[in-house]
């Protein structure tokens, strides 16, 4: 989702510049509204590339976490594998 806003937002910078005659930056802000599940489903360094090229090209990105009031599976408690060379698995709540 990441890279295909950072697309999104280079195009229309682009087509904005080329229709004014004078240059100048473009503030961009991008809101994600989301219950969190899933963010890190292509990985954690993927997510995190992404994050960076974003914050690269300028966009500032606000991720607003939804929670249910009352809901028995909060995102807090949501546990992932990590794996790594010395250990196959190891359960860590969201980083």
């Amino acid at each position: 989702m990441l890279d295909l806003t950072i697309d999104i937002f280079s195009s229309s910078e682009s087509r904005l510049q080329k229709s004014l005659s004078s240059s100048f930056n473009i503030s961009k802000l991008l809101f994600i509204l989301s219950d969190g599940r899933g963010i890190f489903y292509e990985g954690i360094e993927t997510v995190r590339s992404a994050i960076r090229n974003a914050i690269q090209q300028g966009i500032f990105i606000v991720f607003i976490l939804l929670e249910t009031p009352g809901n028995k599976s909060s995102i807090f408690d949501i546990k992932m594998p990590i794996f790594t060379e010395n250990n196959p698995v190891f359960i860590s709540s969201l980083p």
